[in-house]
């Protein structure tokens, strides 16, 4: 199979790494660019640290004032970003299985409401309402913009021709912008038509429900790279 990765470029080639080692062939477009935010001036060691993806990780390595905070406890959405806390050298680092409501059990079952802040270094669009669940149970939490998503704005001349061409089989998306945006993407190229072709790989039903209603759509059973590669067919 021809498939595009579409995430952001540095999980982008481990993906595509893995992919061409089933004996898939790949092309490479993020549809999301992250960009980081300037670090706060001034902030206190928080109780707990609160990590939805790796490029929260990234956006923490930037700065000066978290090179203190490694025997802070983190708490990571799931095992690839909590990975991610650990080689960043965080050490007291607790796994969720994947999404808010998880992780938001994962922290009440862990650190008593009324405990000090709990810091959320968060995208700037984010879905899940991580924060707001935890308020609800008593937790103050600091939210802090660390990074944000900016959005591709056309096609690579690769995948363009790809698309053109049929040569694409599938496309693997791992958030409901990033569906979007790529639909938006061969939409705006004029090949509107090849979007009802190709075979989609989705990590969420909430990813799934950016895409039109007319394709193939497999979702992961769980919210996890290793769970969406999992969809993937051997090469013939």
């Amino acid at each position: 199979m021809r498939l595009l990765v579409t995430r952001p470029e540095a999980e982008a080639a481990r993906t595509a790494a893995v992919l061409r080692s089933r004996g898939h062939e790949v092309l490479l477009q993020p549809m999301l660019a992250i960009a980081y935010e300037t670090p706060p001036a001034s902030m206190a060691t928080p109780r707990a640290i609160l990590i939805t993806s790796q490029n929260a990780v990234r956006a923490l390595l930037r700065w000066p004032r978290a090179a203190r905070w490694r025997e802070v406890p983190v708490f990571a959405a799931g095992p690839a970003t909590a990975e991610a806390a650990r080689s960043a050298g965080f050490r007291d680092v607790e796994a969720g299985n994947g999404g808010a409501a998880a992780l938001a059990e994962t922290v009440a079952g862990a650190v008593p409401a009324g405990e000090g802040t709990l810091l959320y270094p968060a995208a700037r669009e984010r879905t899940g309402d991580l924060d707001g669940r935890l308020a609800d149970l008593g937790y103050r939490v600091a939210t802090i913009v660390a990074y944000r998503a900016e959005a591709a704005r056309a096609l690579a001349p690769a995948v363009r021709a790809a698309l053109e061409s049929g040569e694409l089989d599938g496309v693997l998306l791992y958030s409901r912008r990033t569906a979007a945006t790529f639909r938006s993407l061969v939409e705006r190229a004029g090949l509107e038509p090849e979007l009802a072709r190709l075979r989609y790989y989705a990590m969420s039903e909430e990813v799934a429900a950016a895409l039109p209603g007319d394709t193939e759509i497999s979702v992961a059973d769980h919210p996890d790279e290793e769970s969406l590669l999992a969809l993937i067919p051997a090469a013939g």
